[in-house]
């Protein structure tokens, strides 16, 4: 939904046929199953945000990243998986595209300053709020359920399994 704000076009790519009803609920232009965008080959980006682990899905990113593109990173490459195929830093896509590729989901280097820190994450927060507020960021639609701290490995699980709704747990501290 936040992407239609600033009149990006969104497409959700996923292994997932209900993750892409998802997607397409909270308003993305396209969606594709990801072994059809494999066959096609043809789709392009100039922003890709991942949020897998999977290396196979990281070649995704970078094959379909247009020449300039940025690779927003909100998953774990690699993590759980085992020794690769291709390098993912391969140079005709790193070196040959100029990719830029950002670890997402973290506040910005800021020196350890707390001053600093509480500063970003307040600002941040405004904006979320601004957005729930005007009835244009509906994040009610993207939590799965909610379980305790202690039970976070019985999220993950849903999480990590193949074609599951799941798509975000809130914890209870």
């Amino acid at each position: 939904e936040q992407a239609h704000i600033y009149d990006a076009k969104v497409i959700a790519i996923s292994d997932s046929k209900a993750k892409l009803k998802l997607a397409k609920k909270l308003g993305a232009d396209t969606v594709m199953l990801k072994n059809a965008l494999l066959k096609q080959n043809t789709l392009s980006a100039n922003l890709i945000i991942t949020t897998s682990n999977s290396w196979k899905d990281w070649l995704l990113a970078l094959r379909i990243a247009k020449p300039g593109g940025t690779i927003s990173v909100l998953g774990f490459p690699g993590r759980t998986e085992g020794v690769l195929a291709f390098n993912p830093l391969e140079p005709r896509y790193f070196y040959g595209k100029q990719l830029t590729i950002v670890a997402s989901g973290l506040i910005k280097k800021t020196g350890n300053n707390p001053k600093i820190i509480r500063r970003i994450i307040e600002k941040n927060c405004r904006q979320i709020i601004k957005l729930m507020a005007t009835k244009k960021l509906h994040p009610n639609k993207l939590i799965s359920g909610v379980y305790n701290y202690k039970d976070i490995e019985k999220a993950y699980a849903k999480l990590m399994a193949k074609n599951q709704k799941s798509v975000t747990y809130l914890l209870k501290w």
